[in-house]
């Protein structure tokens, strides 16, 4: 018996090449809380970033909340920007919907810059190198033909989650527009979650991103495919001895697909870890591991009517591409129309 899943995975085998990167603007997704805790949200995640992690998360915190988040990344060289909303009205249950752009601007495009002469130097002497398009050795650019470009990633995000018994199932289609200089591509994918509590304070949830073959269809004809990608994780609430802080833990585990080799699907370091301390009931105090491997940190002021996160992510190990600082701002809609006296 052949289900209509493994029907979708078959046909994707047919043709397009398959790619690790392509869906990147979603690969590390989230507000500045999530980036904090290393990206740790599979099983209990907070607040509607988090379905990003897991379609099945849906704790809110705050009420009809609205986010918006900013990332400058890399020194700067890197502008993210995250909104997310729910949508109640019309619909039987809640839909969560996530914006996403990122920009890079830039970009040095060298491809008419190459002076390709070849190791002497000299044009039309036919020796070793010249006309090969790559910059080999005694060859050098010309910078007056050096041009820059930009790099734009606009996703679209839609989730909604159901209950069974005691699990939390969530789904959501994600849809991607890329710019790459003159180029453009488009594409959509698909994620499904799990979470429940095993028991008062530990819960479990597993998500699979791209479950179908996410599509990236570029302009010149080129198909970009990436292959699913499992996520599972435990999180626990507990209370620090003699301090009574109330504390989180978030652990994460990552099957990759994407790897070169069977050997290398499930190579050790792929997982995420965070911690959250509460010294006071409005300050929160993260650390966390990315799945990159890279310590991540922040701190949240937490309030009745509004929320305000900072993250922070050093440059990864053995680069200079620079830190990145998150900053979250969660407010909820009706404390804001009642502000302005508007009704909600």
């Amino acid at each position: 018996k052949i289900s209509i899943f493994n029907l979708l995975i078959l046909s994707s085998l047919m043709a397009g090449d398959w790619v690790k990167y392509g869906w990147q603007l979603y690969d590390q997704p989230g507000d500045a809380r999530i980036l904090a805790l290393g990206g740790a949200q599979v099983a209990n995640g907070e607040g509607l970033s988090s379905v990003l992690v897991n379609p099945a998360n849906n704790n809110y915190r705050i009420k009809d909340e609205l986010t918006y988040a900013h990332e400058s990344r890399f020194g700067g060289t890197v502008q993210h920007d995250l909104l997310a909303f729910s949508i109640r009205r019309g619909f039987a249950r809640p839909v969560h919907v996530v914006l996403l752009q990122e920009y890079v601007g830039g970009i040095p495009n060298t491809t008419e810059g190459l002076l390709d002469w070849g190791a002497d130097g000299i044009p039309g002497t036919l020796d070793a190198g010249e006309g090969n398009g790559v910059l080999d050795e005694g060859e050098r650019l010309d910078a007056d033909k050096i041009t820059n470009f930009y790099q734009q990633q606009w996703g679209l995000y839609l989730t909604t989650t159901w209950i069974w018994k005691e699990w939390i199932f969530g789904a959501g289609l994600k849809g991607l527009f890329h710019t790459l200089g003159k180029n453009y591509a488009s594409g959509l994918g698909f994620n499904i979650g799990v979470r429940r509590n095993l028991w008062k304070t530990v819960s479990f949830g597993a998500a699979i991103s791209d479950v179908t073959t996410s599509w990236l269809v570029w302009d010149n004809g080129t198909t970009e495919r990436a292959l699913p990608v499992l996520a599972t994780g435990l999180a626990g609430k507990f209370t620090i001895p003699f301090m009574k802080w109330q504390s989180a833990f978030y652990g994460d585990f990552i099957f990759d697909l994407n790897g070169d080799n069977l050997d290398n699907q499930f190579e050790v370091g792929r997982y995420r870890l965070g911690l959250e301390l509460s010294p006071r009931e409005s300050l929160r105090l993260r650390m966390g591991v990315s799945e990159t491997n890279e310590l991540t940190g922040g701190l949240g002021i937490v309030k009745e009517n509004w929320i305000m996160d900072y993250a922070y992510k050093p440059s990864p190990t053995g680069s200079e591409l620079g830190s990145s600082h998150i900053l979250t701002f969660t407010v909820s809609p009706r404390w804001i129309f009642g502000f302005l006296g508007v009704s909600y």
